[in-house]
């Protein structure tokens, strides 16, 4: 579901073609659709510290396995699942100035990106891979499956609310708006993914609560219109 609202900004009539001596009037008209996100991106993983690289990575792949049968078991398709990051990192101890660095162990970092298109679920699949030992979350973002289509009714809204508002001005004025003369689109809007901050996830007794709130696309049209 989604609902549209309409805002819109005059510009001053000016001459669009000196030469013609043609005179015009600019309007910018604003369609707003909202909707609630039906799809959502979660960058997760698994990271491990211990004394050998072996350990570290045996740990860590380990608990991705049961990650990964968590999330096809949760019907995430396994389209839907790519690995972003394999990484193995030193670590050190406390630096003596003057003193080489001495590496006291190893962390290892398995991570995915997955795409949960039943959104509904997404709270209980990640309490899901939290218990099968994902303990990094790094991003949750919502977002629309078929954003292209909803953009196409602002563009319609935004064209609607153009032409409503250039004829106000014109009845004011004692004119009449005549043919178009040029349309353009500017600043349009997609849903901007709504991220959480990077966090450490321990086992938890109970589902992760998440509010996907809803998300806006703006299209924004100038266009021109000869006076009668």
């Amino acid at each position: 579901m989604f609902r549209l609202m309409f805002s819109v900004f005059l510009a001053f009539s000016t001459p669009l073609f000196a030469e013609e001596s043609e005179h015009t009037i600019s309007v910018t008209g604003v369609g707003t659709v909202t909707a609630t996100p039906d799809i959502a991106e979660v960058n997760l993983g698994v990271t491990h510290d211990a004394r050998t690289a072996n350990e570290a990575l045996f740990r860590t792949s380990e608990a991705m396995r049961e990650v990964l049968e968590i999330l096809v078991k949760e019907g995430v398709l396994e389209t839907d699942i790519q690995t972003r990051d394999l990484s193995l990192f030193p670590s050190f101890e406390n630096r003596t100035p003057g003193r080489p660095p001495t590496v006291i162990g190893y962390r290892a970092q398995n991570t995915v990106a997955i795409k949960i298109r039943n959104i509904d679920n997404l709270g209980e699949i990640l309490d899901g891979v939290s218990h099968a030992g994902s303990n990094l979350i790094q991003s949750i973002q919502f977002g629309l499956d078929d954003s292209e289509s909803l953009m196409n009714e602002a563009r319609k809204a935004a064209i609607l609310n153009a032409r409503e508002r250039a004829e106000l001005y014109a009845q004011s004025a004692g004119i009449a708006v005549g043919q178009v003369i040029s349309i353009s689109e500017s600043g349009g809007f997609s849903p901007s993914p709504r991220t959480m901050a990077r966090a450490q996830m321990e086992a938890m007794s109970m589902d992760v609560p998440v509010a996907q709130g809803e998300l806006a696309l703006r299209a924004t049209v100038h266009v021109v219109y000869l006076i009668e």
